[in-house]
C-alpha cells in the first residue's frame, strides 16, 4: 500500500512539473519524437541546442540593455515564464509563445536529448518495454528509420558532396556508428584510395554506384591537388571483369561521370584505346613479366633470381624488346638467347657478361623446343578411345601396361614398327636398332 502510495505520488510530481513547464515539455516531447522517427541519436538533439544558444544570449543581451541590471537579467527567465501564463490566459497563444520560446527551445532540446538517451540505454540494457524482445524489436526499428533517413539524405540534390572541406572522399550517408563520432557522411582519406579495397553488397544495392562516386572523388580531388602543385595529374583505369551485356552502359555512365569531375581525356577499350602489354619500355616490361610469375617461396628463391635474370635477357636482347606473347616464350631458349648476344652485328666482347649469365642459366633453363617425335595429331582424324572400367585400377599381374597413344608418340625410343623383325616368328629382333628408312607411324 505503501509503495504504491509512492509511486503516485511520483507520477503526481512528475505531472505537475510537466505542466508547469509546459513550453520546455512540449519541445522536448517533440525532439523525442522526431529522434525516434528519423533515427536520430542524444547527440544530435545536444547539438541542435547549442545551436539554440546564440538565440538565447542575444535575448539575454537585449534585456541587459533595457533594463541595465544584473538582477533583471537573472530573471529574465521567470519573468517569461510569467507573461506566456498570463498572454496564454488572455488568448494570445502565439505572442505566449514567441515570450518563452528565447529559453524554451534550448531548454527543451537538452531534456529531450536526455529523455531520449535514457530511453535508449534502458531498451539496450534490457529494463525497458513490456516484453523480453521489446529491445530488439525497438533495435530493429531504430535501424529501418536511420535507413530510411539516410536513404532520404543522399537523395537530396547537394546534400552528399564528392569530397569534405579536408579532402576525404565522400562514400554516402552514415546509417550508424558504433563507438565512433556520429556523422551524417562517410568519408575515406585520398591516400587510402591507392589501397586494396572491397565492395561487398548483393544487386541492387547500389555497389557501382559507389563506385562511380568514388571515382568521381578521386580524380576531382587528384585534379585539384594537381592544380595547387601538390602532386602528378592522377590516372585511373578501371577493368570491368564482369562484363556482360551492360558493359558498355556502364562505362558510358562512367565516362559521363569523369568528364563532370573534370576529367579531360577518357578512352574506353578497345573502341577508342589500345592496351598492350609489349608496349611498355623494357624496365617496366621486364618487372611486369616478372611480377606475373609465381616465384615460390623456400628454396626456390634462388630459382626466381635465375628466372628474373634470363627474362631481363630475353627483353633486352640486341633485337629489341618481344613484340608479342610467342616471340618472348621462344627467346627462353638458351641456343636462341646465346646466338642473340654472340651476333657479328655487334663488336667482339660487348655482350661478354651476357653471354656467361646465358651459360650459367642454361642448366635451369630448358630447351622450349618440343621432342623430335612429339607431334600432336592430325586434324579430322580422331583416335578410338578404350573405355576405362569402374572402380580403382589395378594393373593385372603379367600383363604390360597399355600405354596412352599421345605418350606412345612422344617417345625417344624406337618404336617396334622401326625395328627389324623376325622372318621365323614376326616379331621385332631385340636389341636391334632401327630400319631405315623407318616407315612412318600411322597409329
Amino acid at each position: 500500500m505503501i509503495r504504491s502510495l509512492g509511486r503516485l505520488l511520483k507520477i503526481a510530481v512528475a505531472a505537475a512539473l510537466i505542466i508547469a513547464a509546459a513550453p520546455v515539455s512540449l519541445v522536448a516531447g517533440g525532439s523525442v519524437a522526431l529522434a525516434w522517427r528519423a533515427g536520430w541519436p542524444p547527440g544530435r538533439l545536444y547539438r541542435a541546442a547549442l545551436y539554440c544558444l546564440p538565440m538565447l544570449v542575444v535575448w539575454l543581451a537585449a534585456t541587459a540593455a533595457a533594463t541595465r541590471s544584473a538582477a533583471q537579467v537573472a530573471a529574465t527567465p521567470y519573468l517569461a515564464w510569467l507573461a506566456m501564463w498570463h498572454r496564454g490566459a488572455a488568448g494570445s497563444y502565439p505572442g505566449a509563445a514567441a515570450v518563452i520560446a528565447p529559453a524554451a527551445i534550448p531548454a527543451g532540446l537538452v531534456a529531450g536529448g536526455l529523455a531520449w538517451s535514457y530511453r535508449i540505454r534502458s531498451m539496450q540494457a534490457g529494463s525497458g518495454g513490456l516484453s523480453p524482445d521489446a529491445a530488439v524489436s525497438f533495435d530493429l526499428r531504430q535501424w529501418r528509420h536511420q535507413a530510411r533517413s539516410a536513404r532520404a539524405r543522399i537523395a537530396a540534390p547537394g546534400a552528399v558532396p564528392l569530397t569534405t572541406r579536408h579532402g576525404d572522399l565522400v562514400a554516402g550517408a552514415v546509417i550508424r556508428v558504433d563507438g565512433h563520432p556520429a556523422r551524417q557522411i562517410a568519408g575515406l582519406p585520398y591516400a587510402r584510395m591507392r589501397s586494396h579495397q572491397v565492395v561487398v553488397g548483393t544487386t541492387g544495392t547500389g555497389k557501382t554506384t559507389l563506385l562511380l562516386r568514388l571515382w568521381a572523388g578521386f580524380m576531382a580531388t587528384g585534379l585539384r591537388r594537381h592544380a595547387a602543385g601538390q602532386g602528378r595529374p592522377p590516372l585511373l583505369v578501371v577493368l570491368d571483369c564482369k562484363g556482360g551485356a551492360d558493359a558498355r552502359r556502364i562505362a558510358d555512365r562512367a565516362r559521363r561521370v569523369l568528364r563532370l569531375a573534370g576529367a579531360r581525356s577518357t578512352a574506353i577499350w578497345p573502341d577508342e584505346a589500345s592496351l598492350s602489354l609489349w608496349a611498355l619500355p623494357p624496365a617496366q616490361l621486364t618487372t611486369t613479366l616478372v611480377d606475373l610469375i609465381e616465384h615460390g617461396t623456400g628454396a626456390a628463391a634462388y630459382y626466381a633470381d635465375v628466372m628474373e635474370a634470363v627474362v631481363a635477357l630475353a627483353v633486352a636482347a640486341p633485337g629489341g624488346p618481344p613484340a608479342g606473347a610467342a616471340d618472348f616464350l621462344a627467346r627462353l631458349d638458351p641456343g636462341w638467347l646465346e646466338t642473340a648476344y654472340s651476333s657479328g652485328a655487334y663488336p667482339s666482347g660487348a655482350h661478354q657478361a651476357e653471354l656467361a649469365l646465358v651459360r650459367s642459366a642454361s642448366r635451369q633453363l630448358g630447351s622450349s623446343r618440343p621432342p623430335p617425335r612429339c607431334r600432336p595429331p592430325r586434324p579430322g582424324r580422331r583416335r578410338a578411345r578404350r573405355p576405362r572400367p569402374r572402380g580403382p585400377h589395378r594393373p593385372v599381374p603379367g600383363r604390360p601396361r597399355s600405354r596412352s597413344p599421345m605418350s606412345a608418340r612422344c617417345s625417344t625410343r624406337p618404336s617396334a614398327r622401326s625395328r627389324p623383325r623376325d622372318p621365323r616368328r614376326g616379331r621385332p629382333v631385340p636389341g636391334a636398332g632401327p630400319a631405315a628408312p623407318a616407315r612412318p607411324d600411322r597409329r
